[in-house]
């Protein structure tokens, strides 16, 4: 999702196809950048929201001490989600980008509670 207009440009997509489906778009508006955006953004939207609901579901679960290291990318599930949420975002331009010291941040939350 954050990565959508560098992956279009490649002339991937990685957004389900029955998502986008449902708001009259298919794959070829989207990679040839004809795309109706608010209906990709709605499509984005959807996608965002099965994401955050699989995450709050991994964050609900005891995780051993030892795993966290390798479950912290985890913690910036949050973060990104938030940036997609902004209504102003058009995206097949606007890269979603978090700069190193809130990802740092996020990381550390994350290791000193003990859970993403």
């Amino acid at each position: 999702l954050r990565t959508l207009p560098h992956q279009n440009a490649r002339r991937k997509l990685f957004l389900p196809t029955d998502v986008l489906a449902q708001r009259g778009i298919s794959a070829d508006d989207v990679l040839s950048g004809k795309a109706d955006r608010q209906g990709l953004r709605e499509a984005m939207a959807s996608v965002a929201e099965a994401a955050r609901l699989h995450h709050a579901s991994a964050r609900a679960r005891s995780i051993p001490k030892e795993a966290l290291p390798a479950l912290l990318p985890a913690a910036l599930v949050p973060v990104y989600l938030k940036k997609l949420a902004k209504p102003d975002l058009d995206p097949l331009r606007d890269l979603i980008e978090v700069p190193a010291w809130r990802k740092q941040l996020a990381y550390l939350r994350a290791a000193v509670v003990g859970r993403i």
